[in-house]
């Protein structure tokens, strides 16, 4: 299934439309043949009067006429109107490269130039610059740090670094300072589902998708030591015991495992798998570990005895995504039905 597409052109202001009719135009003309599925997709972005028109207006022009009308439209966007559209302009223009069933290499070439003509990168960063590193600075602005070849699965912040992980297996250590990217490593050949800091030493722990895991140094990207888990699925989620230095992690699979973050032993595992995957894990005191995943209930487990403690009712699908207060006292949840529950962590109750 496709991507959502990131905008609407027939959405967007004047300047902003005949700005991307020209990016639109240059891709789809790059074959020297407008298919109907592209004519249709053209329509659908700029309705059926904006695409006639700019049509009629485009294919007369010779190259450099065109260049020029480009170049202009380009110059007239304001940096707000910049904003809106340049961070997903190749996404929007690489769905409009497969809109006839088939991605031209010509077609690709083309979007390469559009962001070379337009310096697409140094524009998205010069755009989303902070203003200022203060953190009392309220007028800062997002950051777009690009590298990844695939989707970023996972993200985690060590010190003066951020580590991404991407469904292509590769992590990206980032400085955080000057959002550049120091080393690209090879971690999880199926995806890298989870990412946890250890801050003693500068470690991670991370997760793949076929049941790897591993402790490595953010600062040299070597393991510390890494094991594979085929048995127990993909690692969905995990959570970090720093005064145990343990590791608690969940698998797609509805498996549960605790791990000395020293040797990589494993301490004791917990087996559900008639329930379905387990997403989300966190700990909580007195060495308890919640668990969710793709049922409707939250549940409290004893890991070293190998216990249920209980089990929380509410939502109405399953469970994707939860996280605890800084004070241990609330749990949030993030579940399909769309809703996100707020629980107290002593008696179950959701607040």
């Amino acid at each position: 299934m496709k991507p959502e597409i990131p905008f609407i052109a027939k959405d967007l202001s004047d300047n902003l439309r005949k700005f991307l009719y020209c990016c639109a135009f240059w891709t789809v003309a790059a074959d020297e043949e407008l298919k109907s599925e592209e004519q249709q997709w053209l329509i659908e972005q700029f309705g059926q009067e904006g695409a006639t028109e700019s049509l009629s207006q485009f294919v007369t022009l010779e190259s450099q006429q065109f260049f020029d009308v480009f170049d202009k439209a380009a110059v007239a966007l304001t940096d707000d109107d910049r904003r809106k559209v340049y961070p997903f302009l190749e996404e929007w223009l690489l769905h409009c490269t497969e809109v006839d069933g088939f991605q031209d290499v010509t077609e690709i070439q083309i979007v390469n130039k559009i962001k070379g003509r337009l310096n697409l990168d140094s524009e998205i960063k010069r755009l989303f610059e902070p203003a200022s590193k203060s953190l009392g600075d309220t007028s800062a602005k997002s950051v777009v740090m690009r590298g990844h070849q695939s989707s970023v699965l996972s993200v985690s912040i060590i010190g003066d670094r951020i580590i991404s992980g991407a469904e292509d297996g590769d992590v990206k250590v980032w400085d955080a300072d000057t959002y550049e990217c120091l080393k690209t490593l090879k971690k999880h050949a199926g995806g890298v589902l989870t990412l946890r800091a250890y801050p003693k030493g500068m470690l991670m722990f991370s997760g793949g998708r076929y049941g790897e895991v591993a402790l490595w140094n953010a600062e040299t990207g070597e393991d510390l030591w890494s094991r594979q888990h085929r048995r127990i699925g993909g690692i969905m989620d995990a959570d970090i015991d720093t005064a145990k230095a343990q590791v608690v992690l969940v698998t797609n699979v509805g498996v549960a495992v605790v791990q000395d973050l020293t040797t990589g032993k494993i301490l004791s595992e917990f087996d559900d798998r008639a329930r379905g995957a387990i997403r989300a894990v966190r700990l909580l005191p007195e060495g308890r570990v919640i668990v969710a995943g793709d049922y409707e209930t939250v549940r409290i487990w004893d890991m070293a005895a190998g216990k249920q403690l209980g089990k929380w009712e509410g939502h109405e699908e399953g469970i994707l995504c939860m996280d605890v207060s800084p004070d241990g006292k609330t749990l949030a949840t993030g579940s399909r039905d769309k809703t996100v529950m707020l629980w107290d962590v002593e008696t179950g109750e959701c607040k």
